[in-house]
């Protein structure tokens, strides 16, 4: 499998892929894909677009690729078997094993629904608060958080138990406060927990990327 319309590094991620196109009807203010498909009058019909995966750009080393980095793959609109096809296509491929898949999404309770291969992390965006609420021992199922953008002090006890974590910021407008982004990283580095700061927090500490 070679991997096409694969985008460069965002940072926290070598590269993203999107087999899903369109719109995100998840609309949260503060979302960036929404402003792009606006700003470039990209087609904001939903839609499943699996030559993605053929041809291409194919990274030869070991990447994090980020899965519908424009959509929430649980969003009203996007059909149970568009993530089967996905998943599918991810687990049989040879090509692909050497890859980690990072899904991310505010439904996570809907992950449970799906078998993900295990190449694949799984991960929920927390902004101000849990956009589900999961039993303590279910969070144990999820790889990593996306705390973006940042909105309250968070309660360390509410971050479960992630491999990984991404810090980041509102854009245009920061609404958070320095504090509330040391205790998370120190309690990440009391915990060995890797993290990655985003720029727009305009944080001085530097972290290790995984």
């Amino acid at each position: 499998m070679k991997l096409n319309n694969v985008k460069k590094s965002i940072g926290w991620a070598d590269y993203t892929l999107n087999p899903i196109k369109g719109i995100c009807p998840v609309a949260c203010p503060y979302c960036y894909a929404r402003r792009i498909y606006n700003r470039f009058k990209m087609n904001p019909k939903i839609s499943l677009d699996l030559s993605v995966f053929d041809g291409g750009i194919n990274p030869k080393e070991p990447s994090k690729i980020f899965v519908c980095s424009t959509i929430d793959i649980f969003a009203k609109g996007i059909k149970y078997d568009w993530l089967s096809q996905i998943l599918n296509r991810i687990g049989s491929d040879k090509n692909c094993h050497k890859h980690r898949f990072m899904f991310l999404t505010k439904f996570g309770n809907n992950y449970n629904k799906h078998i993900f291969p295990d190449n694949c992390w799984l991960g929920v965006t927390f902004t101000d608060k849990w956009q589900y609420n999961p039993a303590p021992e279910n969070r144990k199922n999820i790889d990593y958080l996306s705390v973006e953008p940042l909105m309250r002090e968070i309660e360390i006890e509410e971050l479960g138990y992630p491999k990984y974590i991404i810090i980041g910021g509102m854009t245009p407008k920061n609404c958070h406060k320095k504090e509330w982004v040391d205790k998370i990283v120190n309690w990440t580095e009391e915990e060995g927990i890797e993290t990655y700061i985003k720029s727009n927090l305009h944080y001085k500490l530097m972290r290790q990327v995984i």
